[in-house]
């Protein structure tokens, strides 16, 4: 479930890159979906790695849900710390 949640927050933040790119250059939205392709890259290769050794690609529990939203969560926080250290004013008035 981390992987179908980072995957879905990878794209969202990639499709806004790609719809408006003024708009997430200004945001540095391009840093959050950084962060949401590697999270995505992580359980990508946790999967294989469960593949490899005869365990289930994904774990679908409430568990994995809540890691998944945590992780997504963290990654907004990431980037708001980012946003106020790089652009404290334009960030805070806007």
């Amino acid at each position: 479930m981390c992987l179908i949640i980072t995957a879905f927050c990878a794209v969202a933040s990639w499709l806004v890159c790609l719809c408006a790119p003024a708009f997430a250059r200004r945001l540095r939205i391009y840093a959050l979906a950084l962060m949401y392709s590697g999270a995505t890259i992580m359980w990508l290769c946790d999967g294989l790695w469960n593949l490899v050794h005869a365990e289930a690609f994904a774990d679908l529990t409430l568990n994995d849900a809540l890691l998944g939203f945590c992780v997504a969560v963290l990654g907004l926080l990431v980037w708001a710390v980012i946003l106020l250290v790089k652009r404290p004013k334009q960030t805070l008035a806007h």
